[in-house]
């Protein structure tokens, strides 16, 4: 364990300090659904009521904390993919697994951190403190499950930029929402993403609802990491051809 956190602490230099911008991004949705929303809908009478979103949006805040601590770490693995630092990590004694695990799946504890502090600071949600720690737990897995389509399937940082914001909005985001909005009928076209059972899980403290989430999550990772994985070896015979 001691080997990884020092790998982890070693690959924390690269980030750039202008992406951690993006962790004004939580704060600003807490700020929106807890303060913003209820004041307008007191100020304007035609809007819509929005009070029966407040458990989705309050999900989405759990989701949007953690992606914007996984956006770092995922848009440096997107760069060391081009540069070929990962390459050589990978043929490294840490291993592909070691490297993945370093780059991607360590930050996960962060992002259930920051979400949890998230929440205690600006959930319009009032839940039990330990249904709250555990959905922060599942925001991590659940958010990295959406955006490892970036270091698995980009060719440069503009398309790696480009992945995670759609991945934001059609992984995460609308899954969430959507799978919410629309009638139980069609709820089933949701069941294969995370963030719909993740969505479940902070409306419901029912410990299926976790489980699911949770192996849901899983099997995305770790289907991830076998693509990622498959992708560096066919760029190390492409380089060792050249």
């Amino acid at each position: 364990m001691r080997k990884f956190l020092r790998t982890f602490a070693a690959l924390n230099r690269s980030i750039h300090w202008s992406d951690l911008a993006i962790l004004v991004l939580g704060p600003f949705f807490g700020v929106l659904i807890r303060y913003a929303l209820p004041i307008a809908q007191k100020l304007l009478p035609l809007m819509p009521d929005l009070r029966q979103y407040t458990k989705p949006l309050d999900s989405v805040l759990m989701l949007v904390s953690a992606f914007s601590i996984l956006y770092p770490f995922v848009l440096c693995s997107v760069e060391e993919r081009v540069n070929g630092i990962a390459l050589s990590l990978t043929i490294s004694p840490l291993r592909s697994s070691g490297y993945f695990i370093c780059r991607f799946v360590l930050p996960c504890i962060l992002a259930g951190v920051y979400a949890l502090c998230m929440e205690l600071l600006f959930s319009p949600v009032d839940r039990p403190f330990w249904h709250t720690a555990l959905c922060c737990l599942l925001s991590g897995p659940t958010a990295l499950s959406g955006m490892l389509v970036a270091p698995v399937f980009t060719k440069d940082k503009l398309s790696g930029l480009t992945l995670i914001k759609l991945s934001v909005w059609l992984l995460l985001a609308a899954p969430a929402l959507i799978g919410f909005a629309l009638p139980t009928i069609f709820q089933p076209l949701f069941l294969i993403f995370p963030s719909y059972w993740f969505m479940r899980c902070t409306r419901m403290a029912d410990w299926l609802l976790f489980v699911m989430c949770f192996f849901l999550s899983l099997f995305w990772i770790v289907t991830g990491y076998r693509l990622w994985s498959r992708s560096l070896k066919e760029l190390r015979l492409t380089d060792s051809w050249e």
